[in-house]
């Protein structure tokens, strides 16, 4: 009916007594797990892929506020019936220069996703 899914809206949690790297590196972990097993190996090659092609864009995604709060909107999309609008939601709520960067290594030129 024309109308688009909007993402969930949530805070970026602060997690007291971690430091940066540590968070960033939570959020690369959950880059490779997904809530539904049909996807798992999907997700391990995506991670594996970011890793490998697109370390510099991730580091800096994850260690970017709006960035990571992209990553872990797009992550909650995973499974639903309308998991592509609601990944677009996610671009459209959290969109700044890093996603701009992350989303053209990872998707447009080593098309990891």
């Amino acid at each position: 009916d024309g109308e688009i899914a909007s993402a969930p809206r949530f805070a970026m949690p602060t997690l007291p007594g971690l430091s940066k790297a540590a968070v960033a590196m939570a959020l690369a972990a959950s880059l490779m797990m997904s809530p539904a097993p049909a996807l798992s190996a999907d997700g391990a090659a995506i991670g594996k892929c970011l890793l490998k092609s697109c370390q510099l864009e991730l580091a800096k995604c994850v260690t970017n506020p709006k960035c990571a709060a992209n990553l872990l909107c797009i992550q909650t999309c995973n499974g639903r019936a309308d998991e592509a609008a609601c990944q677009i939601g996610c671009g459209d709520l959290f969109e700044n220069d890093v996603v701009g960067e992350f989303n053209a290594c990872a998707v447009s030129q080593k098309s990891c996703v």
